[in-house]
């Protein structure tokens, strides 16, 4: 998974911003499970775990369908949150007003359009909206996810009134209940519930109530919640993130008790359930198979490891170097599962570029001229024709010193029509230690010389950042934080831009 960058990126102008986020790769932690209580849910008594299962299936069915064109912009949205482009949000915009009811692609339009800080044509869009049908309370609710707390509360009251069971205002609202200086918990709850009900498809409710839970300390119904959440939208990483968080925290309460045996077998059981339920998520198993080892199960360990291979398990670099199978890689047994791992890679190659092509964007690269270190300057216009990527970075930042030898594996094997500049920025003593960084460090790449300027034009405010600019003089790709995989994205995204 990627790291963190160095500095916060930054967030939406708006208080919703908490719902819709960029995505990530979920983290591979150990996880809890939960036998939960159906009657905070669905106000029917819990007679079992299978019970409860299928009660709270019933209430978190999956949304209605959605076209292609709509998963398409949705995945991207997951991917990139706020980076997205002014061309992004215009595909949202007109798949939104096709049929503004439609409140999932009328959300994304709004958000996306914040981000971008495209306010101006929004405002406008649901102004008019508004006027056009004053008596349907969608509207209200729109206008009120681009306000201030306060003034949003106002625009949902106003929805209630016009339809007390307009489900997205109850969850929006709810939202603002639990954000209050003082949350008003069981008010946030009887909101949430009762939008469950009405529309039981929305992940966004159950990340809502499994917050509502957390506060609480209802952990049995927080871990249901939350894995409705995962089980309705599994491509997004917000209830996925909610989850991990929950169940890392039930690991540390199980160390604390004492109870960590019973914790560890309780998690790969759930995780295995979760799995079976929601395919395609090898994620799962390989976090089910962590869990296992961290207490000596070996062999079901080893079972949940082939089991996320068949899956599609493709990520050889973390099985690889992961500590908790120190003891298989000492016996021999974990190097035939990293080559399975590498064998999936390669497969899902083509699976691989195209989610990292929903990636790419068209913005012109803001040109400059640089002081190269060790002397010369570069301006970016006169490279026009070859593929240009700038890394920002800094001595100081820790995913940038992880990314570095990463972008060396590129460097070295790059085509001769890619050029790679690291551009340093944010030095924090004047750039004093960036000679004897890059000398002691062997790296061959050129250095960069950046400003605040440099860095404020491309809009860098967490590093490593890295853009990837095609021969057309054009940013086509922008990406954050380090990631192990980033030498193999750099080839993916220059032979994009390059045709190849």
């Amino acid at each position: 998974m990627p790291d963190r960058p160095c500095t916060a990126p930054r967030s939406f102008a708006v208080h919703r911003s908490r719902h819709g986020n960029r995505s990530a790769r979920t983290n591979r932690r150990a996880l809890l499970i939960g036998i939960g209580s159906l009657a905070a849910l669905c106000a029917l008594p819990l007679p079992s775990r299978a019970a409860a299962d299928a009660e709270l299936a019933a209430i978190a069915a999956r949304p209605a369908s959605r076209t292609q064109t709509q998963d398409a912009l949705l995945n991207e949205w997951w991917k990139q949150g706020p980076n997205v482009s002014a061309e992004f949000v215009g595909r949202a915009r007109e798949e939104a007003l096709r049929d503004p009811r439609a409140n999932e692609m009328m959300e994304l339009y709004i958000q996306a359009a914040i981000a971008q800080g495209d306010t101006t044509r929004l405002e406008r869009d649901l102004a008019s909206l508004e006027r056009a049908h004053p008596d349907d309370a969608c509207f209200p609710y729109y206008r009120g996810l681009t306000l201030m707390p306060e003034e949003g509360t106002k625009a949902f009251q106003r929805a209630l009134a016009l339809d007390p069971d307009y489900a997205p205002a109850l969850v929006a609202q709810a939202g603002l209940d639990l954000s209050a200086q003082e949350p008003a918990l069981d008010q946030a709850r009887t909101r949430l519930l009762q939008a469950a009900r009405l529309d039981p498809g929305n992940y966004r409710t159950f990340y809502l109530l499994g917050q509502v839970y957390r506060r609480t300390g209802d952990e049995d119904s927080r871990l249901l919640a939350l894995r409705r959440g995962v089980e309705i939208e599994p491509e997004s990483p917000r209830p996925r993130q909610a989850l991990l968080q929950a169940l890392q925290e039930g690991a540390s309460a199980a160390q604390k008790t004492g109870s960590i045996q019973t914790w560890a077998e309780e998690t790969a059981t759930f995780l295995e359930e979760l799995a079976a339920d929601v395919p395609g998520q090898s994620s799962l198993l390989y976090t089910a198979a962590r869990v296992s080892m961290s207490t000596g199960a070996r062999e079901r360990s080893l079972a949940d490891l082939d089991a996320a291979l068949t899956a599609g398990f493709d990520d050889p670099i973390s099985l690889e170097s992961d500590g908790t199978f120190a003891s298989l890689r000492q016996s021999g047994q974990l190097a035939p599962l990293v080559e399975r791992a590498r064998a999936n890679r390669v497969t899902s190659e083509p699976a691989l570029r195209a989610e990292l092509r929903t990636e790419r964007i068209d913005l012109e690269a803001p040109d400059f001229t640089l002081t190269r270190q060790g002397g010369g300057t570069v301006k970016l216009s006169e490279l026009r024709g070859k593929v240009v990527i700038l890394d920002f970075w800094a001595t100081w930042c820790g995913p940038c010193r992880k990314a570095l030898p990463v972008l060396q594996t590129y460097f070295e094997n790059k085509p001769e029509n890619v050029e790679v500049f690291c551009v340093n920025v944010f030095e924090r003593d004047g750039g004093r230690s960036i000679e004897s960084f890059w000398t002691q460090g062997k790296f061959p790449m050129p250095v960069l010389l950046g400003t605040n300027d440099t860095a404020e034009a491309y809009s860098v405010r967490s590093i490593p950042t890295l853009f990837v600019i095609g021969p057309d003089g054009k940013i086509g790709y922008r990406h954050q934080g380090f990631s192990p995989y980033l030498a193999e994205q750099l080839r993916w995204m220059s032979e994009d831009l390059l045709g190849l």
